[in-house]
């Protein structure tokens, strides 16, 4: 018959915290475990072991099969392990779902099980070639502005459902959101190229240099306001217009300015940088200077 000491939980003498069956314990662990699931990265997990006493650490190490007898600082790095590990997997099957059901994606790119971040840029090209070549073959996107359009207003959507999506969770997905942030940027640069070069195989005889219209993709939270250097009025987000060497006006400074240099190749008022590009978030901007290349 094999002798016992009292149980390092419920203080009852015949078993040990390994065998003990308090129901206590269960609660317990699922306490522990929510707190973990909130935590991302693994030295938030660790600190947050840190927080309780040794017995809860050696119940949580009970429930993954570890030997309990060890120092609750080796106990803490080997669950830290444990569930890092195991919500990045749930964490990569949430943004894979998300992914497919934001994109409606019908072509099977990825199982839900297959998805990584490292693929989201493929996944997201793919995905948005298809979809133009579907249209332009029905004839919904016939016009470089439609196309242009389409492209920016998808990326745009997707760009901030990642982002408030990972705010309303309190971070949870701040280890994957930059790298995909920087995918969608990335492709909307490559589609734009794509289009317009197709565009000018068709028109080769376009004459002298025009502005590009880009439109910018950014969080919502980073509207700043700056002032016209030309007007000197304080510029709506709507109404700003950025050019590459990174200075701002207003969209009305801006077009008078271009008139009035033509038919020279405007440069910006302050750095004298030339103006190849501007950077707009106003659609109506965005149209009005894509019909204004096609003509010229």
């Amino acid at each position: 018959m094999l002798l016992y000491g009292k149980c390092a939980f419920c203080r009852k003498s015949g078993h040990t915290l390994r065998n003990c069956k308090h129901p206590e314990i269960s609660r317990q662990i699922c306490g522990l475990e929510k707190g973990i699931s909130n935590r991302l990265f693994r030295l938030k997990i660790i600190k947050y072991l840190q927080l309780h006493p040794a017995i809860s650490i050696r119940i949580l190490a009970r429930h993954n099969h570890l030997p309990i007898s060890i120092q609750k600082g080796f106990l803490i790095e080997k669950l830290a392990d444990i569930y890092y590990e195991s919500h990045k997997t749930k964490r990569l099957h949430e943004m894979g779902d998300f992914v497919a059901r934001h994109l409606q994606i019908i072509e099977p790119l990825y199982t839900r099980e297959e998805f990584r971040v490292e693929h989201f840029i493929t996944y997201l090209y793919t995905h948005m070639t298809n979809e133009l070549a579907r249209m332009e073959l029905l004839g919904e996107c016939e016009s470089i502005v439609n196309k242009l359009q389409f492209v920016s207003r998808m990326l745009n959507t997707l760009y901030n459902g990642l982002y408030y999506m990972n705010i309303e969770l309190n971070q949870r997905y701040c280890d994957m959101v930059p790298y995909m942030h920087t995918d969608i940027a990335q492709i909307h640069q490559i589609l734009r190229n794509n289009i317009q070069y197709q565009d000018q195989r068709r028109e080769p005889t376009r004459a002298h240099v025009v502005i590009t219209p880009y439109m910018l993709i950014s969080p919502k939270s980073k509207k700043l306001l700056h002032d016209c250097p030309v007007c000197y009025n304080p510029i709506d987000y709507c109404e700003q217009i950025q050019l590459q060497c990174g200075h701002k006006t207003c969209y009305s400074c801006f077009t008078q300015h271009v008139h009035s240099s033509a038919p020279n190749t405007p440069k910006c008022v302050l750095c004298r940088h030339t103006i190849g590009k501007l950077y707009t978030t106003n659609p109506q901007y965005y149209a009005e200077w894509e019909t204004r290349n096609q003509r010229e």
